[in-house]
């Protein structure tokens, strides 16, 4: 059996990685506020009578709870500091930027060594060798708990000294699930408004993504040389086809907003002299330097 790790909190996403913990060896205590979920999980791995038991039993702690306001209450816990002392807690509750640099400051009186972390896949992938996990802080405990880290995700993923550096880049993530989440939807209000189903067009998803990925890479090689010069379309080229869409949404009666915001940024960068230009460049419209 490997080190004693304790999982504050038994949602969706703690009992998936308290889970993912146990699957790779680790002695897993764990403590949830209801009694339903301590009862639930309790034939799976140890689950304490309190939080601080947890905490007691563990040389590391995964505090992943309701939201900021929780994980400061829980910092409050009588007799939580002693607990704490000198062990690891990798804090993996959402949370902003800016509540990430406000629970590092709490968090420093206790003597505790915090490791920020921010999930970037879902519970149903916590576990898997391509899952990410973002961390910021001190590169030594990353480097120190890297087994562990790699238990909840295959790619930990470091990104910087700033407790609030994990949460930017969750923001990132966020940023790109959502656009595409919206991206799958309004594809789906197309199918069904030209009556077509939008089975046919969901179940070729994969076929797409090697198209994505491949943008991608494309993206951040013209992001690092900031050349966005290529071969593949130019805004202007960009900027027919989101029209073709926004003319399609608006002659059918649906929301046009996502394929307007699409039309708006691109005018945005042609106006900007980038017309001739790849879609990467768009970056530099919605961040002005």
């Amino acid at each position: 059996m490997k080190r004693p790790v304790a999982v504050i909190g038994l949602g969706f996403m703690g009992s998936a990685l308290a889970r993912a913990l146990a699957c790779a060896g680790f002695n897993v205590c764990a403590w949830t506020r209801s009694a339903a979920r301590r009862a639930e999980f309790s034939n799976e791995f140890h689950v304490s009578a309190s939080a601080v038991d947890a905490v007691e039993a563990a040389d590391v702690v995964v505090l992943c709870i309701t939201n900021f306001d929780a994980s400061a209450e829980f910092l409050e816990l009588a007799g939580l500091a002693e607990a704490l002392g000198g062990k690891t807690l990798i804090q993996l509750t959402s949370e902003s930027p800016e509540e990430a640099r406000r629970f590092a400051t709490l968090a420093e009186p206790l003597g505790v060594a915090v490791l920020d972390g921010a999930i970037a896949t879902m519970p149903s992938s916590i576990g898997n060798r391509d899952a990410v996990i973002y961390y910021s802080g001190d590169r030594a405990i990353f480097d120190r708990e890297h087994e562990i880290l790699a238990a909840m995700a295959g790619k930990p993923t470091y990104c910087g000294t700033d407790p609030s550096d994990a949460s930017s880049m969750d923001m990132a993530w966020l940023s790109l699930f959502y656009s595409a989440a919206l991206g799958l939807i309004q594809g789906i209000a197309i199918c069904q408004a030209a009556r077509l189903d939008p089975s046919t067009y969901l179940n070729a998803t994969p076929s797409y993504l090697p198209e994505i990925l491949a943008m991608s890479k494309d993206f951040e090689r013209q992001t690092r040389l900031d050349n966005f010069t290529g071969n593949q379309a130019n805004m202007t080229l960009h900027l027919g086809g989101a029209a073709q869409v926004l003319a399609v949404c608006a002659a059918k009666g649906l929301d046009t907003r996502l394929p307007q915001a699409a039309v708006d940024l691109i005018q945005k960068s042609i106006d900007a002299g980038f017309a001739e230009l790849e879609f990467a460049v768009a970056a530099k419209v919605i961040r002005p330097l």
